[in-house]
Formats: structure tokens, C-alpha cells, sequence
């Protein structure tokens, strides 16, 4: 978790950017919330600033970190972080400003529409900001080794052939990939722009036409943002600029490589769910009329079970694992401690699990996840 969020704060890019932006942005007194804080580093731009406070918000442990990040510079401000989905965070009193770096490689595909969309309604003051403001969506075909071994993993040269069918998964997920300026093939196209402060979209359907303008291997399309902090502040992913940060772009695979030619046109499709994390696209290869077609809806490895729970008219049952939760629950009166919990359920539920580490284990597990 560390090291993720390490290459976040080490990208000297991002943060000068977000440095401006926060200066442009940031009026006397606001009050800030900084939504899936990780470590604060946003929160902590503002308290540096002229913010009044900062609330951080993040459903993993790592607020921790961020509660000693606002302290450094946070006595004579009010800040704190707290640990919870934002969806289900309470706030007494609006705020005039929010910050948010859920900007997935391909924009919208970590989370930040839903997030945003709830949070200006239920959290922002009248008036209030948001940074990021928007974003652009590009999409370029692209080759190139790396997009290779993504695309054809699973048929590459020592394989068992046995695997190869497995291919048939990669080719229909979403992939980060690191791309250099040689292995984009043709000029992006601007598929649509986004406004944070203003959009209700759930799901997006794009057309755009593509000039293939270096001819070579054609393995698939990639996806990019330019995502507007503020006016006149915009950073972005694009291996087209130098001045790119260090985020992967989005590697959307065709089924098949295929030899493309300058000036050869492709036409292709781009329909979206991000919040689902659902993404289906298109590519028509014009002079030869080779059609694919790929959706992450056919990436994913479901069993019979799956399918069968998905149906809205399944009727669902709990787990085994829900009936022993619920049994673990039944103990919290606030007063048992774990100990005493754990010592209960092995004495009146013997046969929960074959054996008392694995009653133990599971009490210690659930009362992590349900418990405060």
C-alpha cells in the first residue's frame, strides 16, 4: 500500500501541478474535503495554503498515515482524516472546496464520477469547487512490444497449448500499460470532455474515426486523459508530452494483431460503464473491413454460481460464512472482550469450523472487518 501511494507523492509532475492548482483555488478560511485521501498529500497542499481545515476520507488504513502528515503543519488548523467509504461519510457542515485525485488511467475508471457526483450534492456549499474541475477522454490505436505481451500472453512461444484458449480473457480486459511515443500508431482522437461539477451520465458511448500515421503492428487502442485541475492547470497521461505524469494509460486489446499502413482509417467504438467498471469496444479496420469486437463483460472468469446469483429473480440464501458471521455478531454487547468473544464461540459453536484455529481465525477476520 505504501509503495503505491510513494509513487504518487514522488511524482514531482503531479504535485507541482497540484501545487498551482490549490494556489489559484484555495481562498482564506475554506473549509476542504479531500476524498480517498491516501496519505493527504492534497490535504496537505491546502493546510500549507490558506485553507481554515481539511477533512481526508479514505476506506483504508492509510488515513493513519495521513491523521501524521496534517499534523506536521495542521496545529493551529482544524484537519483530520477519517476512515470510511465516502458514500456512507456524514458531514455536519458543507465545504467550500473539494479535492480529489481518483483519476484513473483512462479518467474515469477509478471511481471519481460516482464519488464526485455524490459529494457536490451532499458536501459542497453553494458556490463551491472542485479539483479536478473536468477531464478529456482520448483514444489512439497503438503497437508496440509491451502491448504484445499483454495482448497474446497467453500464446506466446513455450505456452502449453493447453492455455491458449485463456487468450480469449486478456484480449477482452482492461490493461495499464506503459507506452512509449513510438508504439502509438495514429493520432488521438478527443472522444468527449467531462465536467465534474455538472455531470449525471452513468454510462458514455463514443464514435471516432482514426488515421493510422505509422504504419506497423496494430495490437490494439489506448486510452488517455487531460484532466483540467483548474483553469489553466491541466495534467495529463498522454506518452504523446514530455511533460506527462507518471500514470499508466489504458490498453484496450483487439483479438487479433493485424499489419496497418499509413493512411489506413479505423473506425471505433468506445461505450462505458465506469462506475461498474464495464467497458466495451470496437475497431473496424476500413481497407480490409476486419471488424473486432471486445468487452470486459466477456474478461471476466465466472462459474455456473456466479451467473445464477446475478439474476434478479435468484433468490438469495446466506453463506456459510454469513451464518457464522451472524452467529459472531450475536456475542458483540459491547462489554465481551475478543478474547472472550473468540473463547464463546469455541465453546458453544464447537463444530463452526473443523477446528479451533479456524474458528479463531475467523472470529479475529470477521470482528476486523465488522467491528470498531
Amino acid at each position: 500500500m505504501l509503495a503505491e501511494h510513494l509513487s504518487y507523492v514522488e511524482d514531482v509532475q503531479r504535485t507541482r501541478l497540484f501545487t498551482q492548482a490549490v494556489e489559484r483555488v484555495v481562498k482564506a478560511n475554506d473549509d476542504v474535503l479531500d476524498l480517498g485521501c491516501g496519505v493527504g498529500i492534497l490535504g496537505l497542499l491546502c493546510l500549507q495554503g490558506s485553507a481554515k481545515s481539511v477533512i481526508g476520507v479514505d476506506k483504508t488504513a492509510i488515513v493513519e498515515i495521513a491523521s501524521r502528515v496534517y499534523a506536521v503543519v495542521s496545529r493551529t488548523k482544524r484537519s483530520g482524516p477519517v476512515r470510511m467509504d465516502a458514500s456512507r461519510f456524514l458531514l455536519s457542515d458543507r465545504v467550500d472546496l473539494i479535492v480529489c485525485d481518483h483519476v484513473g488511467y483512462f479518467g474515469l475508471d477509478y471511481g471519481i464520477l460516482k464519488m464526485l457526483k455524490d459529494a457536490r450534492r451532499r458536501f459542497l456549499k453553494m458556490g463551491g469547487r472542485i479539483v479536478p474541475q473536468g477531464l478529456g477522454l482520448h483514444l489512439a490505436p497503438v503497437g508496440g512490444q509491451q502491448s504484445s505481451r499483454i495482448a497474446r500472453g497467453w500464446t506466446r512461444e513455450g505456452i502449453p497449448a493447453g492455455f491458449h484458449a485463456l487468450n480469449a480473457y486478456t484480449v477482452n480486459t482492461k490493461h495499464a500499460v506503459e507506452l512509449r511515443l513510438e508504439d502509438v500508431l495514429g493520432l488521438p482522437a478527443l472522444l468527449g470532455e467531462i465536467d465534474f461539477m455538472t455531470e449525471t451520465r452513468e454510462s458514455f458511448s463514443y464514435k471516432a474515426e482514426l488515421t493510422i500515421t505509422r504504419g506497423g503492428k496494430l495490437e490494439g487502442l489506448a486510452g488517455w486523459f487531460d484532466c483540467t485541475l483548474c483553469e489553466g492547470v491541466t495534467m495529463t497521461n498522454s506518452p504523446l508530452r514530455h511533460d506527462r505524469i507518471n500514470r499508466s494509460q489504458a490498453f484496450f486489446p483487439i483479438e487479433e494483431a493485424i499489419e496497418v499502413s499509413d493512411g489506413d482509417r479505423l473506425r471505433v467504438t468506445m461505450a462505458m460503464r465506469p462506475d461498474e467498471n464495464v467497458f466495451a469496444w470496437t475497431l473496424e479496420h476500413v481497407p480490409t473491413g476486419r471488424r473486432f469486437r471486445q468487452s470486459t463483460l466477456q474478461g471476466e472468469i465466472l462459474d455456473a454460481d456466479d451467473l445464477r446469483r446475478a439474476r434478479p429473480d435468484h433468490v438469495p440464501v446466506p453463506t456459510v460464512d454469513a451464518r457464522a458471521g451472524a452467529i459472531v455478531l450475536g456475542y458483540c454487547d459491547g462489554r465481551l472482550s475478543l478474547r472472550e468473544i473468540e473463547e464463546a464461540v469455541l465453546h458453544d459453536h464447537p463444530d463452526l469450523f473443523p477446528t479451533p484455529e479456524a474458528i479463531r481465525d475467523f472470529v479475529r477476520s470477521w470482528l476486523a472487518g465488522w467491528t470498531r
